[in-house]
């Protein structure tokens, strides 16, 4: 069977969570002999560390959807079904667009709903006082209907309680909306394990982009690492991530003592290929949402962090935390956390290694019983109506004369 996936997604630079899972998921389809595409904006960029795949000759790649060229496309290579994958409604209302325009085959149009808040996914959030309460009716109206129709994913199931807050969309059996991942299982790594543990020094890593405050956890880590290096001098940290945030926090580092900061190692950003040497160096992981993940599948102590917050509280280790991986509330200081980590016995420690490898490797094998080609909307037909079109139309205004005018969102 001849299928074709196409995501459509504005640049792939800087690095992030999504710019990772269309990477990894662009690579396993061109691998499988799926055909792929990406719809850009006119000015998406592909960083160096992803043109490996990116910039692959078989990937159809264009800055707009040309209805007549991806119709003759789809003909001439007998594509007999079309998945395309979005992550914000101004992009699922060009997908629905397109699905309009297109007869040669069945298209299916997906939202995988990215974040827990922010205008750019609540689009009310644009909108004002007694017109956001319209807007917020209306779109619970249209997610309840993609809901129904198969159109609606989420990341996390912190995403579908969002939704449900905001909007009312019912909550479902767990992991039956859940994305399907790019992830294989991985064995446990015991001499791994042993050879951390014993070794002298203390390697904390930090996996993040630096965009605060929503990944301020960061900036809480560094002065956590700071505070403890005089007392635990075999503590290192690595940290791997870029953003806007880097100046500042190259200059916390900068006013540490030289003993303390010739152990801070800011690597910056790091190609998804290569992130695994930096996870397997690692005693102690502390991070948030998919990078937890990629560092808990490998069976690495990880502690996932407080979100929107610089004070880095910490939920206690994984897989006893599993759920909080998106978490926003008050939890337990990260020194607090860091000291047990150090002073873990070797017995806790392998164990709580293990019960995160195993924890995570069943979570990526309950989700790998789907994959991205295998999503199909429960009607293929349906489409959003002229009326939902507006009214998306009406949020792209609403945010670009925001923008414009240097007018954040309403809430």
């Amino acid at each position: 069977m001849n299928e074709m996936l196409i995501f459509i997604y504005p640049t792939m630079n800087p690095i992030g969570g999504i710019q990772e899972y269309i990477y990894y998921h662009v690579q396993n389809a061109l691998n499988a002999g799926t055909r792929v595409g990406w719809i850009k904006s006119k000015d998406g960029e592909v960083h160096d560390g992803l043109k490996d795949v990116m910039d692959a000759p078989t990937l159809w790649v264009r800055d707009e959807v040309n209805f007549q060229e991806l119709q003759s496309y789809l003909r001439e290579n007998a594509i007999t079904k079309l998945n395309i994958i979005t992550f914000a409604m101004f992009d699922f209302e060009t997908a629905e667009i397109t699905k309009k325009n297109i007869t040669t085959c069945p298209v299916n149009t997906f939202y995988f709903v990215p974040h827990f808040e922010g205008a750019y996914y609540y689009l009310e959030e644009y909108f004002e006082h007694d017109q956001a309460a319209i807007i917020q009716k209306q779109l619970s109206e249209l997610y309840l209907a993609m809901q129904q129709n198969g159109n609606l994913y989420y990341f996390d199931k912190k995403h579908e309680q969002s939704m449900h807050e905001h909007y009312g969309i019912p909550i479902e059996k767990p992991a039956e909306f859940l994305v399907p991942l790019a992830f294989e299982n991985l064995p446990f790594d015991s001499q791994k394990v042993w050879n951390l543990y014993h070794r002298s020094r203390f390697n904390i890593l930090i996996v993040s982009r630096m965009f605060f405050p929503h990944k301020g956890f960061m900036i809480g880590a560094l002065k956590a690492f700071i505070r403890l290096k005089p007392q635990y001098g075999q503590l290192e940290l690595t940290v791997v991530g870029d953003g806007e945030g880097m100046e500042r926090f190259k200059k916390i580092v900068s006013e540490c003592p030289e003993e303390t900061s010739k152990d801070i190692h800011l690597i910056g950003t790091v190609p998804p290929r290569q992130l695994y040497k930096y996870y397997d160096d690692a005693n102690l992981l502390i991070s948030v949402a998919g990078c937890l993940l990629g560092g808990a599948r490998r069976g690495i102590l990880s502690i996932p962090a407080q979100h929107y917050s610089y004070s880095c509280d910490g939920y206690g280790f994984l897989p006893d935390c599993v759920n909080c991986s998106l978490e926003t509330r008050n939890g337990i200081s990260i020194d607090t956390l860091i000291k047990q980590a150090i002073q873990m016995s070797y017995e806790t420690y392998y164990e709580l290694c293990l019960r995160t490898s195993m924890c995570y490797n069943k979570i990526i094998s309950e989700n790998n019983s789907k994959t991205l080609m295998s999503l199909e909307n429960v009607n293929s037909c349906y489409t959003l109506s002229n009326e939902q079109i507006e009214l998306i139309e009406k949020a792209k205004k609403q945010r670009e004369w925001r923008i414009k005018h240097h007018i954040r969102s309403s809430r």
